[in-house]
């Protein structure tokens, strides 16, 4: 998806979107191309949120303790990360259903 960007402002409850995915998969659509791009979507919004170090809902991470900070020896100005372990461990796993 290099090159792609999408995004909703909108909110809808997630049994919404589950009933009317149900809906898709009964009616005989293979879902797996949307859920991959549903999936890269989600990996490059979770990127972009953790440099700006904030939550889905765009407000800042708290901020580190000072006498942690102050000993801290990599990355003392950033939260939750320390040699960037933590950013790449999501993934997903698109199927048909």
């Amino acid at each position: 998806m290099a090159g792609a960007s999408i995004r909703v402002d909108h909110q809808i409850s997630d049994q919404a979107v589950i009933d009317a995915l149900d809906r898709l998969i009964l009616a005989g659509g293979n879902l797996e191309p949307a859920f991959a791009d549903y999936g890269e979507h989600l990996l490059i919004s979770h990127d972009e949120r953790y440099e700006r170090q904030e939550a889905p809902d765009g407000t800042p991470w708290e901020p580190l303790n000072p006498k942690y900070q102050a000993r801290k020896k990599k990355n003392a100005d950033k939260i939750l990360v320390l040699d960037s372990f933590m950013r790449d461990l999501l993934a997903y796993n698109a199927g048909a259903t």
